[in-house]
C-alpha cells in the first residue's frame, strides 16, 4: 500500500532563514509537519559568490582587493575595514570623488607585507596569467576595477564588484580595458583558491606553479611581462 501525502498551498511552506554560520535554509512542511531542510543559496549569493561586493559607489578598488586577499591570500578582512585602511593611506577627498587608485592599492597591500605591482600588458598576456589580478574598465565613461579570474576561449571570467560574478567577449574587454593590469605578490596564492575554477579543464593545471614552496618569482612567472608601471 502506498502512503499517500496531500500537499497543499497551504500547508506546503517554503521558508529562508539565516543559521548561525550565515547560510541560508530551506524549510519545506507538509501538513504542517517539517519535512525536509536543506541549505539553499539565493541567485544573489550566486552571482556574488566567493568575492566582496562594494559597498560604496567609489569602493570597487578596495572590494577588488579584498577579493584576492580574501580568497586567494587567506585574510579576514572586510571591506569597511579595508576602506578605512585605506583611506588612511590616501588623500580621502580625491578618492570619495575618484575612488582608489593602483597607487593606493599598492600602498595599502604593502601594509600587509604583500608587494603591488603594475604592468602595461596586452590582451594576450590575460590568457598566460597564473594569478587573478585587477584590472580597471571604462564603463559608460565610468572607471571600474573588476578582478580577472581567467581569459580563456575568447572570454574573460571577471568578479565584478559591482555586478558579481560574469563573463565578458573578449572583444568587449578588451574595447574597454586600458592595458594595465595591478597583481598582488609576495606570498604563495592559494592554488586551490575558488577564483582559478571556472570548470575550465586546463585552467588548474596552469594556477600557481610559481608561487610553489613560498618563493616569489620574476614578473614574468605570473603571466606578465617584466614591465612596471609604478
Amino acid at each position: 500500500m502506498r502512503a499517500l501525502f496531500r500537499v497543499t498551498g497551504a500547508c506546503m511552506l517554503l521558508a529562508a532563514a539565516c543559521s548561525a554560520n550565515g547560510q541560508s535554509t530551506m524549510t519545506i512542511d507538509i501538513d504542517g509537519q517539517p519535512m525536509l531542510r536543506k541549505p539553499v543559496k539565493s541567485m544573489l549569493e550566486m552571482r556574488y559568490q566567493n568575492m566582496m561586493r562594494q559597498q560604496l559607489d567609489f569602493s570597487c578598488g578596495a572590494a577588488a582587493v579584498g577579493t584576492l586577499l580574501r580568497y586567494g591570500y587567506g585574510y579576514d578582512l572586510a571591506e569597511p575595514r579595508i576602506v578605512e585602511d585605506m583611506l588612511r593611506i590616501s588623500d580621502a577627498d580625491t578618492v570619495v570623488k575618484n575612488g582608489f587608485s593602483m597607487l593606493d592599492m599598492r600602498n595599502y597591500v604593502e601594509t600587509l607585507g604583500l608587494r603591488g605591482r603594475g604592468f602595461r600588458v596586452d590582451y594576450s598576456a590575460l590568457r598566460q596569467l597564473k594569478i587573478p589580478v585587477i584590472t580597471l574598465l571604462d564603463v559608460n565613461g565610468y572607471l571600474h576595477f573588476v578582478v580577472v579570474r581567467k581569459a580563456i576561449d575568447g572570454r574573460v571570467f571577471v568578479a565584478d564588484p559591482a555586478l558579481g560574478n560574469r563573463i565578458i567577449k573578449e572583444e568587449d574587454f578588451a574595447a574597454n580595458w586600458n592595458g594595465l593590469v595591478f597583481a598582488i605578490i609576495g606570498r604563495p596564492f592559494d592554488p586551490n583558491s575558488p577564483l582559478l575554477d571556472i570548470a575550465a579543464p586546463a585552467l588548474r593545471d596552469r594556477t600557481n606553479a610559481a608561487l610553489a614552496g613560498g618563493m616569489v618569482p620574476a614578473a614574468l612567472d605570473f603571466g606578465l611581462i617584466r614591465m612596471d608601471y609604478f
